[in-house]
C-alpha cells in the first residue's frame, strides 16, 4: 500500500483509531440525545438518534476495517456479511439494527401512529447494548 511522504504505518493506525474514536463519540453523543429527547416526548427525534446511534457505531467498524460507502443500506449489509454471518458478533445485534432502521424510516416516511415511549425506552436499552458491544469488538482488535 502506497504511503504519502513522511507517512508511517504508525500514524496509519493512530489515525484510524482516532478516526474510529471519533465515531464512537457520535454514537455515545447520539445516546444522550436520544435520552433528551424521550424524556421530551419528541419521540420522532428520539428514534432517529436511536437509529443514527447505532449507524455511528458500525461505521466505526467500518472506518477500523477500512470500508466506505455513503449509503446506509451497503454499511448494514456489509456489518451483516462481515461479522454477524461470520458469526464474529450476535445475530441479536443486527436484528436491534434492522429494528432500529426499520422504525427510524417509519418515522420519518409514514404516517403510521409512533411507537409508544416504553417502546422507544426499549429501543434505547438495546442500542445501549448495541454500541456498547461494537466498542468492546473494537478495543479488543486495538490490543
Amino acid at each position: 500500500m502506497p504511503f504519502k511522504t513522511g507517512f508511517t504505518l504508525d500514524m496509519e493506525i493512530q489515525d484510524k483509531q482516532e478516526a474510529t474514536r471519533v465515531r464512537l463519540e457520535q454514537a455515545h453523543q447520539a445516546i444522550r440525545d436520544a435520552e433528551l429527547l424521550l424524556r421530551n416526548q419528541s419521540f420522532s427525534a428520539a428514534i432517529n438518534r436511536v437509529y443514527y446511534g447505532m449507524f455511528y457505531a458500525v461505521l466505526a467498524l467500518a472506518v477500523f476495517y477500512g470500508f466506505k460507502t455513503s449509503k446506509h443500506g451497503q454499511l448494514i449489509g456489509w456489518f451483516n456479511r462481515e461479522f454477524i454471518k461470520t458469526g464474529l458478533l450476535d445475530q441479536r445485534l443486527f436484528d436491534m439494527l434492522h429494528d432500529a432502521f426499520d422504525l427510524r424510516t417509519d418515522a420519518d416516511y409514514e404516517l403510521d401512529p409512533l411507537p409508544s415511549s416504553e417502546q422507544i425506552a426499549h429501543l434505547l436499552a438495546d442500542m445501549k447494548i448495541f454500541i456498547a458491544e461494537i466498542e468492546v469488538w473494537l478495543n479488543r482488535q486495538f490490543v
